[in-house]
């Protein structure tokens, strides 16, 4: 989920939390386990659930608008359910814009209104998914074992899997995608123009702080292009790879955070409140200063400046998704014939050090939660576990046969051209790119096959060269995201969400200069005295110790 304007939403948080409050005695207790009505081969009137899906999907929406169930894959996977059950699922659709997709979300919990499905209950509810299943708002998935054969077939093979997934007294509220190799799991790091900085005399990708910082100052004394793109507004904890060199924070994340950060041993600790956190604000105040950052890009909300303002010309690297710099990449030749936009590594700060942590997803990421309430568990359960079908999962991956893709005589598969769109500017002969075909004929849930995926994300040659340079890190791990609170743990754990907010407001000033970097003790007594900051980490480790007993 791509979220805006995070630092709005969550200080609503707090007149969210008043609301659960009011309404705690009157959430409805959980379930007991109901007979299935989806029993193949029964004829039976269609149901129509509310399904809240949140900001559509950018891509589909540019090419079927706000109609997902009508996308060619939608399409053909009802035709497969109605052939095994014999009655539709129609879909009436909460939808949302970018910006409040979370308030929106936290605001339907509180005032109890009605939904069947709904993702990032991670994000919605103020005691994240163990708090709403002690509230008794999702059906736990394993009280329903006739009806997910598929995914309890999946988490037999895949033992990880079902750790990630699971919570800690071992039960299962949501299933998504599911990544088996770290190459399906990568979407997002730096990137640069590799032209500019050549036409400076610097012929290597830049790999380290200093090599950054010298490449943008020559730059800027050459007259050319050479502020860094670097939006921590929108999504700080992504956008803050570049911390990472000094260990300070950033990565691994938790539920979008990006201050809990796993140590050398093994240990949670709050990274934005340490040496190499401090290290990183020096540095990028420097930057500041001397204008190698995008004020822009830094400064606005707005998560499509980075790509409009390299396809200008404006900025010469930046942060940012996998798509994003096909999209600058496609943009910018279209203008200049001579624009080579290419990923870098993450960044360190002595030359010839791996890279310490960078984006990667885990295994498993949840997906869709499903509302006690529904009258309808366990035919949204039976829809679910057929997505981890075999003949489902080639669709996944694979699209329509005879449209998508062709079988070959010895059985194997291979993308038509229709699919591959590599015709003027990567579309094909409707004019579509690759991505809006993967939009139309392919679906989520995936079992993400990791050489398809290469072939899905990467259309141009510098998506092609971002993948094994992002993917060169060596503290991929992603688990504390995992992490579930207790009841009496959750009122705790809520704090948390002032103390980012806070750390976020800070570190921009600090960087800015309205606040001076001499104060940093200070700053870091302020999170300990004002926002419990040694209590939350002593919290999180709590919980990710029950985590690794899993």
């Amino acid at each position: 989920m791509q979220i805006k304007g995070k630092i709005r939403i969550f200080t609503s948080l707090i007149a969210v939390l008043m609301a659960f409050a009011a309404i705690a005695g009157c959430i409805a207790p959980k379930q007991e386990p109901a007979p299935s009505s989806s029993e193949p081969g029964r004829k039976r009137d269609d149901i129509t659930i509310i399904a809240f899906y949140g900001s559509p999907n950018a891509t589909v929406q540019s090419v079927v608008g706000d109609k997902p169930d009508e996308t060619p894959a939608s399409i053909a996977l009802a035709e497969m359910f109605y052939a095994k059950y014999g009655f539709n699922i129609k879909r009436q659709y909460i939808f949302t814009g970018a910006d409040d997709t979370i308030q929106r979300q936290q605001l339907m919990l509180a005032a109890n209104e009605p939904w069947d499905t709904m993702g990032g209950m991670e994000w919605a509810h103020p005691g994240r998914v163990s708090g709403a299943a002690a509230d008794g708002i999702i059906v736990n998935f394993l009280d329903y074992e006739a009806n997910i054969p598929n995914i309890l077939n999946l988490f037999r093979k895949q033992p990880r899997l079902a750790k990630e997934l699971k919570t800690d007294d071992g039960a299962l509220y949501s299933v998504g995608d599911v990544n088996l190799t770290s190459m399906s799991s990568i979407w997002f790091g730096p990137f640069v123009r590799r032209d500019l900085f050549a036409s400076v005399g610097i012929d290597s990708l830049p790999e380290t702080i200093d090599e950054w910082y010298n490449g943008l100052t020559a730059l800027k004394n050459a007259g050319l292009p050479h502020t860094f793109s670097y939006n921590l507004i929108w999504f700080a904890g992504y956008s803050n790879a570049f911390v990472s060199a000094w260990d300070g924070a950033g990565y691994p994340q938790t539920d979008g955070g990006m201050t809990m950060i796993v140590n050398d041993a093994g240990d949670i600790v709050y990274g934005c409140a340490s040496p190499g956190y401090k290290a990183w604000l020096t540095e990028m105040n420097k930057w500041y200063n001397e204008g190698l950052l995008d004020v822009d890009g830094f400064t606005n909300g707005d998560w499509g400046l980075t790509v409009t303002n390299m396809v200008t010309s404006k900025t010469v690297g930046g942060i940012h998704f996998l798509g994003s710099v096909g999209e600058a990449d496609t943009g910018g030749k279209a203008l200049d014939p001579d624009f080579d936009l290419t990923g870098t590594q993450y960044p360190v700060v002595n030359k010839g050090d791996k890279p310490r942590m960078g984006q990667w997803d885990p295994m498993g990421i949840p997906g869709d939660y499903i509302n006690t309430k529904s009258k309808y568990i366990t035919e949204i359960l039976d829809y679910l576990d057929m997505c981890y079908s075999d003949e489902a999962q080639i669709m996944a991956n694979w699209g329509i046969e005879g449209k998508t893709y062709t079988v070959k005589a010895n059985g194997e598969r291979e993308f038509t051209p229709y699919y591959l769109a590599e015709g003027e500017n990567n579309t094909n002969d409707e004019g579509l790119t690759r991505s809006q075909v993967r939009a139309l004929y392919t679906f989520g849930p995936r079992i993400t096959d990791p050489d398809l995926w290469y072939i899905d994300n990467t259309q141009t040659k510098a998506q092609e060269e971002c993948i094994p340079l992002w993917n060169n890190i060596s503290r991929p791990a992603n688990e504390i995201r995992f992490i579930s609170f207790t009841d009496e743990e959750t009122e705790l754990s809520i704090k948390r969400v002032d103390l980012d907010t806070y750390v976020t407001q800070q570190m921009l000033q600090f960087i800015m200069g309205v606040r001076s970097l001499n104060t940093y003790d200070n700053y870091v007594e302020e999170l300990r005295s004002g926002f419990a900051m040694d209590e939350l980490v002593e919290l999180y480790n709590v919980g990710f110790d029950r985590y690794k007993s899993r």
